[in-house]
């Protein structure tokens, strides 16, 4: 997980995006008015996975005006459009995000994150990828064991929903924050009953 810092205007934005690709690029230019893929790489250090790519760009974008984000919009080319339009993160609730939110799909939800202590977390599993050789697998293991887990909680309604980041990343403070990442699936077991849910495992994140 990372900490960003959104864009504070439309200039800036602007600056940072149109910014030419791949420093080796020949073909695509900086500061032309276009702004395609290999330009919203860029903004991430050079991450190209599309659906991570657009979480960081929305997340970047999230504190401009309605106005300055259409600006935006129209600058950047079909492509980058078209790959914005199908990796746009739904904007959720705590109180909706278990209904609403999409499996594997990404989502940015706001709120103040609770550290869940361990005990409270040994009835919860996840899906995870694991390397044996060659080959990569799903195997089931406890969420505690692959994340810090957190209640997320809304201040309007007292709403909760389950968070998560991976080890090996600084914990969340106490404080309001605004969060992005990718939906998952929650198994929970209880008394040899087993039931789904959902978390968001989340990537990025900035005071709000």
């Amino acid at each position: 997980m990372k900490k960003i810092e959104p864009y504070r205007n439309i200039d800036e934005a602007i600056k940072s995006l149109d910014n030419g690709g791949r420093f080796y690029s020949n073909v695509i230019k900086a500061n032309d008015g276009v702004i395609n893929q290999a330009e919203l790489e860029r903004i991430g250090g050079g991450v190209n996975d599309k659906q991570e790519m657009i979480l960081l760009f929305e997340m970047s974008i999230s504190k401009l005006s309605e106005a300055d984000k259409a600006s935006l919009f129209s600058k950047l080319d079909s492509d980058a459009m078209q790959i914005y339009e199908e990796f746009k993160p739904q904007e959720l609730n705590t109180d909706d995000a278990g209904e609403k939110g999409k499996l594997s799909k990404n989502a940015i939800i706001t709120g103040t994150p609770k550290l869940v202590d361990f005990d409270a977390n040994l009835n919860w599993s996840v899906q995870f990828p694991k390397e044996i050789g060659n080959i990569t697998t799903m195997v089931i293991t406890p969420l505690i064991k692959e994340y810090h887990v957190y209640e997320l909680e809304d201040e309007e309604s007292n709403e909760t929903f389950l968070i998560a980041h991976k080890h090996g990343t600084e914990k969340l403070s106490n404080r309001r924050v605004r969060l992005g990442g990718v939906i998952k699936e929650l198994r929970r077991t209880s008394n040899g009953a087993g039931s789904k849910g959902k978390f968001l495992e989340t990537m990025y994140h900035f005071r709000s």
